[in-house]
């Protein structure tokens, strides 16, 4: 459903719907493929994928902010793919995110329009 290519490594993560055998409960999958697309790791999410963004920090890893449908905002370092807790809520529908590493700020806007700035730092 939704796919993103990290600046620094190459990284390529894919985020899909899945059906399980056992009983045919949908479930959220995320995955994580470097450049060459091989498979790196895979996790279950526990929310959909709403919109993303990626970039990197001064010293070459790859981070991700994401929120989801809801508008809770995720952040985490794309290698590892560790979607916790959401470090804030919008309780808004967002259409899209960015962050400004510089001033450790993450940008939500919703649907309505209204923008989010919150500060937030992944060290």
């Amino acid at each position: 459903k939704k796919l993103l290519i990290t600046p620094s490594w190459g990284f390529i993560l894919a985020c899909v719907d899945a059906i399980k055998k056992k009983d045919g409960k949908v479930v959220h999958l995320m995955f994580l493929f470097n450049i060459n697309g091989n498979l790196i790791r895979t996790t279950e999410i526990n929310l959909v994928v709403s919109c993303w963004t990626s970039w990197s920090c001064d010293k070459g890893f790859d981070f991700v902010l994401l929120s989801d449908e809801n508008g809770k905002l995720f952040m985490f370092e794309a290698f590892y793919l560790n979607v916790s807790r959401p470090f804030y809520r919008c309780q808004r529908h967002i259409m899209s995110v960015s962050y400004i590493f510089d001033e450790k700020i993450a940008i939500a806007v919703s649907k309505e329009g209204r923008v989010f700035f919150v500060p937030y730092s992944t060290t």
